[in-house]
């Protein structure tokens, strides 16, 4: 949850630039008598939304929301909210899976000043409070046993009476159930409300607890969530600890596996008992860069130590916290002295590895040592995860993909290649040449310095193109969401029809497959067809146009264009398919046709049959491949004159 201040006056129109997200919180001001904001929002068909104005103590407001729809229209007039606070809920009606409107906010008498908070939330789909919170629960939990049920949102909590026996270890796992965005929450009470463990989403999949009871007698076990997430869950008890010595074998006959974007959690056993090592089956890419990390859960000492192994023995890499130099196992490497530890590496080779998580030696006979849980994650780098991921790149030509999850990506220098996956994403290819891939959801795309491409990628089943205007600077609709594009020079269409517009700058429209529309407008463009019939209008400017393989209509508008035919693979015939150029500029020498990319092209491969007049069509015919041009109300005094507008 965000919470974002304007000072500034927000129009009370369309021309409003105030946006505020699911989920976030805007602070603003009424600023004068009959002063109202409106402020626009991104909601689902058939979702509810709960909206919360609240004004300032001490302001005479009487809080008053109106909502509005992209066409400014009211849909919802709602002043039923009490003096300073107005809450109320409003259902999205049918219709596109994502919808704009506008909570137009103010007093309601028009004549009150004052600072005001506005919130939307999605109304929880679970059930709130269902189980009490308190000892009155009835709701209990045994052992073996798992129970389900859902958290609502924020102060949610259920509680289950367990029974515990004096000297008896058990563990508690807290882990979602079905499609939920729990992190999760767990804490274990004694029947007074005293809290004796407590474990918020430690590992992979939820929380877990283990315990040692001192006393038999009833206990509660007290589920919830963290940041105001909400979702079903899984409640599991059991007898024992997950960890001890040994639990996960220490060499090469292991079967822990550790893949990119997991997490696995475990425990360390008390080294003088056992010598524990937890090995992870790893199987890594040669020239791929990989990221180790253990990390200490809550409640633990343990100083990690990771070391990667081939399958021969062999320590190619390691790093520890606090170690010794004499250590008797022979493990040397870089202490960190903060207690989590992080190994990053290129494997030399494609692969099995072995990853090795223990704890470090402050001592030659192996006392100092420490132990607890601890969990052990995996990334290749430039790789996300189905979690919300921050990806940062370097200097040079990096590629990173978030995959699902609603991502941050930064390409910093070089020329980057981003995508964001499947989710609400914000790509940022700062300097360079950047490509910056759209796949699903609402995503922010800003090139930042340099010539920067949008590409969708699509697949052929999808059996729909995409609409992009360089002009508009809020977001425009896709076939499977929204995006908002800044800084980008570069359009690359899909295997579809697909609508391509310029803007004044210098831009580049590349159409591929299906009947595009290119237009330029203003700047000095490259405007390129592809496989299929496409229309190209260049506009402003001096553009080059290519219509590519298709039987394509060309149009340069104002400006000396150069209209650029070219073979289908090199050293082979021209077949730039039967083409129409509507507006060609006869006498102007900066406007050309250029021929001059097909291979061994000669004056002679070509029939010209000059138009009789200005209102007739001059016929070009590529002899090699029976390719055509017809020039449109093109009048050429001579062949001479022709060729003087040809470039060979």
């Amino acid at each position: 949850m965000a919470t974002t201040t304007i000072t500034s006056d927000i129009p009370a129109n369309l021309s409003t630039t105030a946006d505020l997200a699911v989920g976030d919180t805007i602070i603003t001001d009424v600023n004068f008598a009959g002063d109202f904001d409106w402020i626009r929002v991104s909601l689902e068909a058939g979702v509810t939304y709960r909206f919360t104005m609240t004004a300032d103590n001490g302001t005479n407001i009487d809080a008053s929301i109106i909502v509005r729809n992209a066409a400014g229209t009211i849909v919802r007039n709602d002043d039923n909210g009490t003096g300073l606070v107005n809450e109320f809920e409003f259902t999205v009606p049918p219709g596109a899976a994502l919808q704009d409107f506008y909570l137009d906010v103010g007093d309601f008498n028009s004549s009150a000043t004052g600072r005001y908070s506005l919130t939307v939330v999605e109304k929880p789909p679970f059930g709130f409070n269902d189980i009490p919170d308190d000892n009155s629960s009835i709701e209990t939990l045994t052992t073996a046993a798992t129970v389900s049920s859902n958290i609502g949102g924020a102060g949610d909590r259920d509680w289950f009476a367990v029974d515990l026996v004096a000297g008896t270890t058990y563990t508690f796992e807290m882990t979602q159930n079905g499609v939920s965005n729990l992190t999760s929450h767990l804490m274990l009470r004694k029947a007074g409300g005293k809290i004796l463990a407590d474990d918020w989403d430690s590992g992979r999949g939820g929380s877990q607890l283990t315990f040692t009871a001192t006393q038999t007698g009833t206990f509660f076990l007290d589920a919830g969530a963290l940041s105001n997430t909400d979702g079903n869950y899984n409640l599991t008890m059991y007898e024992g600890s997950p960890f001890g010595a040994n639990d996960i074998a220490g060499d090469k006959n292991t079967t822990a596996t550790l893949q990119h974007g997991d997490i696995v959690k475990s425990k360390i056993a008390p080294i003088d008992l056992d010598d524990d090592e937890d090995w992870f089956k790893v199987e890594l890419k040669a020239g791929e860069t990989y990221t180790f990390t253990m990390e200490a859960t809550a409640g633990s000492a343990l100083d990690g130590y990771l070391g990667i192994f081939r399958p021969n023995g062999d320590l190619v890499a390691s790093i520890n916290n606090g170690q010794h130099p004499d250590d008797p196992r022979g493990w040397i490497g870089p202490g960190d002295g903060s207690g989590d530890v992080e190994l990053t590496y290129t494997a030399t080779k494609t692969g099995t590895y072995y990853l090795a998580a223990t704890t470090a030696i402050t001592s030659t006979n192996l006392a100092g040592h420490s132990d607890g849980a601890y969990r052990v994650s995996m990334l290749q780098a430039g790789k996300g995860t189905d979690r919300d991921d921050i990806l940062i790149g370097t200097d040079e030509n990096d590629v990173l993909d978030g995959l699902a999850g609603n991502d941050l990506i930064r390409g910093r220098g070089g020329n980057d290649f981003l995508v964001g996956g499947p989710g609400d994403d914000r790509l940022f290819g700062n300097a360079g040449n950047d490509v910056l891939n759209y796949t699903r959801g609402d995503d922010l795309l800003d090139g930042g310095a340099g010539f920067d491409r949008f590409y969708c990628t699509r697949s052929r089943s999808d059996n729909k193109g995409f609409e992009i205007d360089l002009r508009l600077k809020g977001w425009q609709e896709m076939p499977h969401g929204r995006v908002k594009l800044v800084s980008i020079e570069d359009v690359y269409g899909s295997f579809w029809r697909d609508v391509l517009k310029g803007s004044n700058a210098d831009e580049r429209l590349f159409g591929s497959s299906g009947n595009d529309l290119l237009i330029g407008r203003g700047g000095s463009d490259d405007l390129r067809g592809g496989d299929d019939k496409d229309t190209l209008q260049g506009d402003g400017g001096r553009d080059k146009i290519d219509g590519g393989y298709g039987n394509d209509q060309l149009t340069g508008g104002k400006g000396g264009d150069t209209f650029i035919f070219q073979p289908d693979a090199t050293r082979r015939p021209a077949k730039f398919g039967h083409d129409t150029i509507t507006d060609f500029d006869v006498g102007n020498l900066d406007e050309k046709m250029d021929f001059s990319k097909i291979y061994n092209a000669r004056k002679s491969d070509f029939d010209i049959t000059l138009a009789a007049n200005a209102k007739g069509t001059t016929h070009i015919e590529y002899k090699p491949t029976g390719a055509t041009i017809d020039l449109e109300k093109a009048y050429f005094a001579s062949k001479a004159d022709f060729w003087d507008q040809v470039i060979l």
